[in-house]
């Protein structure tokens, strides 16, 4: 179901008219889905803060880093957007996974 923009609610009516036999007929246990659309790419920024950096992202992406911009890479712990980082190591990578 695609509802319009803004909506906050909505109702569904339906009927099961002509069913013959309707003592035995039941509808039970309904599931309203969304639709899904294409999904909105994820945008990260970097700000430097000093003698760190702060990393803010958009969406419900994943924080992942790594040593090496081949990886391997790792889903970073507790992190949301913003997330402040203090360098520890020479060079660290850092990307957004959907």
């Amino acid at each position: 179901l695609k509802n319009p923009a803004g909506a906050k609610s909505m109702v569904i009516t339906f009927g099961y008219l002509d069913a013959g036999n309707n003592w035995w007929w039941a509808i039970d246990n309904l599931e309203v889905i969304a639709a899904a659309g294409p999904a909105e790419p994820a945008k990260l920024s970097a700000a430097r803060t000093g003698t760190g950096l702060s990393l803010t992202w958009t969406g419900t992406a994943v924080l992942e880093s790594a040593d090496a911009i081949t990886g391997p890479w790792a889903a970073v712990s507790n992190a949301t957007s913003p997330f402040a980082v203090q360098p520890t190591a020479a060079r660290k990578f850092y990307r957004l996974k959907q």
